[in-house]
């Protein structure tokens, strides 16, 4: 993605609609772009670990 400020928000099985309750949003940026799939955690917190 080009642009951070316009990512959008993902609803999970928006797709097939949803039934009563909640559905909980996701930031695109964080899930997509910044989210480590090795370590399953977010890229920053890579960062305090370096020395």
């Amino acid at each position: 993605m080009e642009s951070m400020t316009n990512a959008p928000y993902l609803l999970a099985n928006g797709l097939n609609g949803l039934k009563m309750g909640h559905g909980e949003l996701q930031d695109a940026m964080i899930h997509d772009g910044l989210w480590c799939a090795f370590d399953d955690g977010h890229m920053g917190d890579g960062t305090s670990l370096t020395d």
